[in-house]
């Protein structure tokens, strides 16, 4: 397999800061999460596959909360900041109810709203330009808010201060101020018996999947391993010449997923071809760190902005050896993915990816 996933070390210099004198309240600032209007968190935890593999003590991968008419969604303290927008999205589809999903660093948030599984309106302010893609009114009409907020959003996005009004006309606003021990107990976890189905993304045996930093792999079976006395379902997992074995746990925290649709891969494809609008700025080094993560997330929608924002770049001004690399990264993904959704030649493929860039 050809994919080989971008490494880039950047690193920044900061003083330690003074010891406060008494100690502070931790408030969690939850920077990627997502919330399913309409459905209980009864109704949403199943869908999150808490947990067939946590020990006695353990904490919940996933935190979750009852906020204004919705079950906010978030993952444990040390993983917020990969966007999470494809388990918003299965979550979404599981519970037949619509979700929105939040992305919040650097200054900006971002969101996507999902009917029943179905992405309906996005805004991206991380990536390139800050555009508004989908139908406004019919996703203000799935989340309670109305189309003016929306509308402003494309506006605001770049303002995180901004974001708490956004959220507090959605009533969404208290979920993010949870206190950390609040946000814990909230989430009412109760491990399961040790069952594969349990999961979160049950991929079966024989399917293809996306992982992080491997690209597509094959799932060639789902079986119990003991390790330490306790039941833990594994994939196992074809990657090119190698076989090798993944808990299921640890590679939902890697962001596996399902591979495409047909359907999402011709309109990824589409979207590629149509192109974006090219950021028409010098080599921005947090610009390059923001396309790093969201490859880093092995979101499809996010790995093809990626490439066609440096498709778009390319044709305003020569990439940066790194922007060049993190280009061939994103083209080595994206053939691989699309070209085993559509089952065509990963080569046809590529070529075609390559046609859409010039």
């Amino acid at each position: 397999m050809r994919f080989v996933f971008l490494a880039l070390g950047m690193t920044a210099c900061a003083s330690a800061p003074e010891p406060t004198a008494e100690p502070v309240e931790e408030v969690v600032t939850i920077e990627a999460w997502f919330a399913v209007r309409g459905a209980s968190c009864a109704a949403v935890a199943p869908k999150l596959g808490v947990a067939a593999t946590l020990r006695e003590g353990q904490a919940s991968p996933w935190r979750h909360a009852e906020v204004g008419g919705f079950c906010a969604v978030a993952p444990a303290a040390g993983q917020r900041s990969a966007r999470i927008d494809s388990l918003a999205m299965r979550v979404s589809e599981g519970t037949a109810a619509p979700a929105i999903s939040f992305y919040a660093s650097r200054g900006s948030w971002s969101y996507t709203v999902f009917d029943r599984g179905e992405p309906v309106l996005t805004l991206e302010s991380h990536l390139g330009r800050p555009s508004l893609e989908g139908d406004v009114v019919r996703a203000s009409g799935l989340i309670g808010g109305d189309g003016a907020l929306l509308q402003q959003s494309l506006e605001d996005c770049r303002d995180m201060s901004r974001f708490p009004s956004f959220l507090g006309r959605l009533g969404l606003e208290g979920f993010r101020e949870l206190p950390r021990e609040e946000a814990a107990a909230v989430s009412g976890v109760v491990p399961e018996a040790s069952d594969a189905s349990a999961t979160l993304t049950k991929i079966p045996a024989g399917a293809w999947a996306a992982l992080p930093p491997l690209g597509v792999v094959l799932v060639r079976a789902v079986e119990i391993r003991e390790k330490n006395g306790v039941s833990e379902p594994t994939y196992v997992i074809v990657n090119g010449m190698s076989t090798l074995e993944l808990p299921v746990i640890r590679a939902e925290k890697m962001g596996m997923r399902p591979i495409a649709t047909a359907k999402k891969a011709k309109a990824v494809q589409e979207f590629i071809e149509d192109g974006v609008a090219s950021p028409g700025r010098e080599y921005d080094a947090n610009q390059v760190k923001a396309w790093l993560d969201a490859v880093r997330t092995g979101d499809l929608d996010g790995i093809a902005t990626v490439y066609a924002t440096l498709c778009a770049l390319q044709g305003s001004r020569k990439l940066y050896q790194v922007e060049a690399a993190l280009q061939a990264s994103t083209l080595d993904w994206l053939a691989q993915e699309l070209a085993t959704a559509l089952q065509k030649p990963t080569d046809v493929v590529e070529l075609e990816l390559k046609d859409a860039c010039e």
